[in-house]
């Protein structure tokens, strides 16, 4: 949230989604994948720790509605990519989707 330089990187965390039924008490889930934005190229990096193989990643800003669609590879550790957004302003929801089923999701404020 807080740029104090227009080419600053900012790390943002993603955490896994699911449905617990019954709470009990679990290990921390193990989060294969890290982000962070650059303000200065406008582009999200995100970073794998292993090939999770093709994963879904939808991006939307909630104050503008607009969203984005992206199919992409892990195999190579690392993707970039640029958000196409009209505004580099708002509220981004981050959603991985991995094809086991699994989905990991992340807030960005800019």
């Amino acid at each position: 949230m807080a740029q104090n330089e227009p080419d600053q990187y900012v790390d943002f965390q993603i955490v896994a989604q699911g449905h617990v039924d019954t709470p009990i008490y679990r290990s921390p889930a193990i989060i294969p994948v890290q982000g962070y934005y650059s303000s200065y190229l406008n582009t999200l990096y995100l970073s794998f720790t292993y090939d999770l193989g093709m994963v879904n990643v939808n991006i939307e800003n909630e104050m503008t509605g607009e969203s984005m669609f992206e199919v992409i590879p892990t195999d190579s550790g690392a993707q970039a990519i640029p958000l196409g957004f009209s505004s580099n302003v708002g509220v981004f929801t981050i959603t991985l989707s991995i094809p086991n089923g699994l989905q990991y999701i992340a807030v960005l404020e800019l």
